[in-house]
């Protein structure tokens, strides 16, 4: 036993040194600690832009879109009465002929 302590006796093993790895470990929480809050607002904005734009795109598609129903009305509007004319006097001229048979 007394050799074995012998041969170990200047063997020592020293702790790491963690100081380095500390320092980068505080750099990247650093880095975190600034990055988070700008992606938050990045993404913050980035979705209020989002959501205008669709806001803005559905109420252009609603303009558009009562737009052409006030046209097809306005048109139907025109048109039924002029069909109707046009009916009664093809009834008018298609009785008329019956009663000159």
């Amino acid at each position: 036993m007394d050799n074995i302590k012998a041969a170990f006796e200047g063997f020592v093993i020293n702790p790491p040194d963690m100081s380095s790895v500390t320092a980068a470990f505080m750099q990247v929480t650093s880095a975190a600690r600034e990055t988070v809050p700008a992606l938050v607002q990045a993404g913050t904005q980035g979705g209020t832009g989002f959501s205008s734009g669709l806001l803005n795109g559905c109420n252009m598609a609603q303009n558009a879109m009562n737009g052409t129903v006030k046209s097809i009305i306005a048109t139907a509007q025109t048109i039924v009465p002029r069909l109707t004319s046009t009916a009664q006097n093809a009834m008018n001229s298609f009785n008329g002929g019956l009663c000159g048979i």
